[in-house]
Formats: structure tokens, C-alpha cells, sequence
């Protein structure tokens, strides 16, 4: 399973990488690194670093809750890069996509390097439906069966983990004002 790694022990795995570099945006970059506060670093969602003012969802199923960081894809750019050249990434965290209405998506998994759990949210903030374990690397389009306003990835597995099934109910939390 991806997990998290330190800053110092992903400048190791990504030699030549250092982050904190002015940022840079080149959508052709097959880089991990993302603009944070101005500079080119790793993103929270590979170091397991949060603040007061991560995001949050806490997702209730029919027996518990559970609750996950999130990293927000809320423009084009973000939304086309998501998580991808990722090899790690923390299971308590996920990334949320954010859009201005709901219709059916579809997502790949082109240059996406670990399995994804997709999940598709409505405007009620209920599941639609879940991709489980979606292959990385490829180009098989993962439609949701419904529209959606939301969509969700976790680390592959985690939804059947977790029971988290459709028609479950989630709940954002710390999300900016203007989403």
C-alpha cells in the first residue's frame, strides 16, 4: 500500500528534487512536486503534513465514520495533474475534485502511478458510485453512474477497508469559502 514519507526521505527516493524552489507551472512536469504557498514541494498528501486548515471529509457509513485529509483539485490545471507521478501517498488522506455543477465524469489513470478507490459524490453529498482499485498507468475511462459535483480518490482498497459503499453520506469540513 502507498503510504507517506518524511520530506527528507522523499528527496532521497526523487533525487534531484528539493522543493522550495520559486513555482513554476509546466503542465508537462512528471514531478510529484506542487505549487504550496508560492514553491515547488511536496504535497501534504505524500509527507502526511496538516495543519488547522487542511481540509477535511468525514465520510459516514452505515456502522462508522471516518474522516480524511484532503488535497483540493478546484481548477483545470489541479483537476488534470490530480495524483499523478505520485508512488506515495498517506491512506488518511485523499483528493478531492471540485466542480462548479454536477454531470456524469469520467476519470483515467494516465501517468497515475498507485491504485485509486474513485469515488463519485452528488450535490446531496451522498456516493453516487465507487470505482474500487482503479489500474494505475492507464487509459480506461471510470465513468460515474450518475452526475457528480464531487469526486473523491483514495489509496486503492480503501473503500472496501473501510465498508464505504455507495449511497453513504459525507460531510466537508475547513473547505475555503469560496467552494
Amino acid at each position: 500500500m502507498p503510504h507517506a514519507l518524511s520530506a527528507e526521505a522523499l528527496r532521497h527516493e526523487y533525487p534531484g528534487l528539493n522543493g522550495g524552489e520559486p513555482c513554476i507551472y509546466d503542465e508537462q512536469c512528471d514531478a510529484p512536486l506542487r505549487c504550496i504557498t508560492q514553491e515547488c514541494n511536496f504535497p501534504p498528501a505524500m509527507t502526511a503534513m496538516t495543519d488547522l486548515k487542511t481540509p477535511q471529509i468525514t465520510i459516514h457509513t452505515q456502522k462508522e465514520q471516518h474522516a480524511y485529509h484532503l488535497e483540493l483539485a478546484t481548477d483545470l490545471d489541479e483537476q488534470k495533474r490530480g495524483l499523478m507521478h505520485r508512488r506515495h501517498m498517506d491512506p488518511d488522506f485523499g483528493m478531492l475534485f471540485v466542480y462548479n455543477d454536477s454531470e456524469r465524469r469520467s476519470f483515467w489513470m494516465k501517468n497515475t502511478l498507485i491504485p485509486l478507490d474513485i469515488i463519485f459524490i452528488k450535490e446531496d453529498l451522498t456516493i453516487d458510485s465507487i470505482v474500487h482499485n482503479a489500474a494505475p498507468k492507464t487509459l480506461t475511462p471510470r465513468p460515474s453512474d450518475g452526475a457528480a459535483k464531487y469526486v473523491l480518490e483514495l489509496v486503492g482498497g480503501e473503500c472496501e477497508r473501510k465498508n464505504i459503499r455507495e449511497g453513504d453520506r459525507v460531510e466537508f469540513s475547513r473547505l475555503p469559502e469560496n467552494l
